[in-house]
């Protein structure tokens, strides 16, 4: 498994779904009141999610 800040991900999804990586930035914005984030996780917004590295259920 990995772990991926969401707001990253929709800036990396941008240039595919431009309205959708907006509105989910949007969300997040309004969504996070709070964000601590080390040396490790400067670029964090709040909110993250693990996925598979293989595909593996």
């Amino acid at each position: 498994m990995n772990m991926i800040d969401i707001y990253g991900f929709a800036e990396a999804t941008d240039n595919v779904v431009p309205a959708e990586a907006q509105a989910l930035k949007e969300a997040i914005n309004e969504a996070v009141w709070l964000n601590k984030a080390g040396k490790a996780r400067k670029g964090s917004h709040g909110i993250s999610m693990y996925y598979p590295l293989m595909g593996d259920r």
